[in-house]
């Protein structure tokens, strides 16, 4: 028996280590997008593991001004997702990607703002 308990906490210790060495995929960033700023960029996410996919969610309070938004990928520069919008809100999922993505906004000075979140959580 204490061979057995032995071997388990040595198993469990091993497992441990190896999964803390893991990078953590589960991640969120956000992006503010205040009256004074012209532009924002999020922290990286990396795409979901399971299923490739990004999520967004955008709240816009720019009143009669436009705010333009991309979701770049880290290593290629290239826009996965793009739009403009005036006020309101957009949300979706940007499925088929494999690496590190960040959420990118810009508008014109003193003009509202926005909020993003960029996700590979579920909800």
């Amino acid at each position: 028996m204490r061979k057995l308990t032995r071997a388990l906490i040595a198993g469990a210790v091993g497992t441990g280590i190896v999964l803390a060495g893991t990078p953590a995929y589960a991640t969120s960033a956000t992006c503010h997008l205040g009256r004074w700023d012209t532009s924002c960029t999020s922290g990286i996410v990396w795409n979901n593991p399971a299923g490739h996919w990004v999520d967004y969610h955008i709240d816009f309070y720019s009143g009669n001004y436009a705010v333009s938004w991309q979701i770049v990928d880290v290593d290629t520069g290239a826009t996965v997702r793009s739009g403009r919008q005036i006020g309101g809100s957009t949300s979706g999922t940007v499925t088929g990607l494999y690496g590190r993505y960040r959420l990118k906004m810009q508008k014109g000075l003193l003009n509202g703002g926005a909020d993003g979140v960029l996700e590979n959580e579920l909800p």
